[in-house]
Formats: C-alpha cells, structure tokens, sequence
C-alpha cells in the first residue's frame, strides 16, 4: 500500500516537474440515456441540476458540448465556451427553477469586465472593436439566460419558462397554430453531459 502511494507520489512530481498535466476529463452529450427529474438519485430539483450541462441551440447549430454550463451543489456554477469564455456565479433554486447570478467573466468582476469590453470598443482600435462584438453576443446571451427550468420532457433544462401542451385534440384557441410548436422545439435548452473513461 505505501510502495503504491510513494509510486503515484513520484509519478504526480514528475508530471509536475516536466510541466505535464493529466489529461482534463471529457464530457459527452448523454441524449436519451439522461436521467429524468425523479429517477436516478435525481429526486429533488437541486440533486437534478448538480452537474455538467451543454448548450443545445438548435439556430445556432445545435448542441455545442463546448459551451457549459456545471452547477454544484453548493450553490455555484462556472459557464464557459471553450477557451473562449469562463463565467462563475451563484445559483438559487426554487422548486422546478433556479435564478442564476453571474459574477465573474474571466476572472474579474462580472460587470467590470463588460465596462472595459465596452470601453474598447469605444477606443476605435480594430482588435478592441472585434472582442466587443463577440461578447456583446456573450452578454447578450447571459443576460437572458438568468433563469433555468426543467424541462417538459423531465430530461432537460431551458431557459423558457415550460408551457403546458394542450390536451389532445382540444383545439387551438392560441392564434399561433404550428409557430408555437416551432418555436417551443427552437428554444435554447441545457443538455446533460457524462464524464467519459478513458
């Protein structure tokens, strides 16, 4: 046992020394393998939302396990795309939803960066203008996404509160018709991811 915990020791410094990491660990989709909210040790809202989730825009092409979104149990999540962008925050539940509180964008304060994203793109220097394009598009994003629900299939987080279907048969007294339908399917939703062995 203490030969085995001296071997690691020395493996993890070597790694270290040489300026190696272990490999991060990878996350997949899980698709129709997700739990649902009430199975799987996921009983309460909160044991459901702990977790590493992945955005599913379908009009931005669909899932990108890229953009996260990991929520502990603790009350804190981190968001991020990529190298991209990373947000920290605090999240609060309250039965089937959770208000999130963004306050960090790459390790500063939250709105502070967006001031000095701004303030870039208010020098005129062509660099500064082209970050503040893209995280206008990132805030603009965050901003309306302060808010979880589960979904209606049980499976899934959305960022919309659910809307009830109709029972079937009963007919349409909306005025949308078949644009409600599109439009609920077209909706940003968080998909749950698994970490994979390697």
């Amino acid at each position: 046992m203490i030969k085995a915990l001296v071997v690691a020791g020395v493996a993890g410094l070597c790694l270290l020394l040489c300026g190696c990491q272990p490999p991060k660990p990878k996350f997949e989709p899980m698709g129709d393998k997700a739990p649902t909210l009430g199975s799987s040790g996921k009983t309460s809202f909160n044991d459901f939302l702990v977790g590493r989730w992945c955005v599913d825009d379908p009009f931005a092409g669909g899932i990108d396990k890229h953009h996260f979104y990991e929520f502990k149990s603790d009350g804190t999540f981190t968001c991020g795309q990529g190298t991209m962008w990373k947000c920290t925050g605090k999240w609060a539940s309250n039965t089937n939803s959770a208000t999130l509180s963004y306050l960090t964008m790459n390790d500063e304060s939250y709105e502070a960066y967006r001031a000095e994203v701004k303030k870039g793109d208010e020098s005129g220097v062509q660099a500064l203008i082209q970050k503040a394009l893209i995280y206008d598009g990132v805030y603009g994003f965050l901003d309306k996404s302060n808010v979880v629900y589960v979904d209606q299939d049980q499976k899934h987080l959305t960022f919309s509160p659910p809307t009830q279907a109709p029972p079937p048969g009963s007919p349409d007294t909306s005025g949308a018709g078949d644009l409600a339908g599109i439009l609920a399917k077209g909706s940003t939703k968080l998909e749950r991811m698994d970490q994979q062995t390697q």
